[in-house]
């Protein structure tokens, strides 16, 4: 049951990235150090059969100034065949917002992991209740759009992903809605349902 506090510097990094990439580094010891130096500039070879988190939470950074910071609850994140040089499978899975209707979940292989670049190659799928989004959230990321979503709304994600995860991922999909409402209020609402083909990135 870890919980993450992601953050993001003045240049757009979050710690978690910069965790990531100082771990996949390979780089050779400066120059001038002696062959006996073991500092974090030296060969690291790293091996793991399995990783896995479970019942974890992830605290996102806020998407404006004013929004509130989103939780991703119920982690379970798996990895398998971990190394430095070669991809791992990956499975993770997370909550998202404050309801139980509201899921995302990857699929695939990442990797190999280096410190300029994070290969994916998988399936992204996520459903969203409207509803469980914060309301302050919902006006700040879509205006009026989802002043009211409805209890029975549901969008739903499919997709086949391929990239790098520091720079652009990308691929085939489709989009559901479902008894979505739209509209400032309760009282002027427009239902909004249908299945709508797209490419993602």
């Amino acid at each position: 049951s870890p919980h993450i506090v992601v953050e993001r510097n003045a240049r757009g990094d979050t710690n978690l990235e910069v965790f990531v990439k100082r771990l996949s580094s390979t780089g050779k010891p400066a120059a001038g150090q002696g062959t006996g130096d073991t500092s974090a500039g030296s060969n690291i070879n790293l091996s793991v059969d399995s990783v896995s988190i479970r019942g974890g939470t992830i605290t996102l950074p806020a998407g404006s100034t004013n929004a509130e910071r989103v939780n991703l609850r119920d982690v379970n994140i798996s990895l398998r065949d971990l190394a430095v040089d070669q991809s791992c499978k990956l499975d993770a899975q997370a909550n998202l917002f404050t309801g139980s209707h509201s899921v995302a979940r990857i699929q695939g292989q990442a990797g190999p992991f280096t410190a300029d670049a994070l290969p994916l190659d998988g399936k992204l799928s996520v459903t969203i209740a409207p509803d469980d989004i914060p309301a302050a959230v919902r006006q700040t990321e879509f205006g009026k759009l989802l002043g009211a979503p409805g209890s029975k709304a549901r969008v739903s994600l499919e997709a086949t992903i391929k990239g790098d995860l520091y720079g652009i991922v990308s691929g085939p999909g489709s989009l559901d809605l479902s008894e979505v409402l739209i509209g400032k209020d309760a009282q002027h609402v427009l239902p909004l349902s249908g299945h709508v083909p797209l490419a993602i990135t």
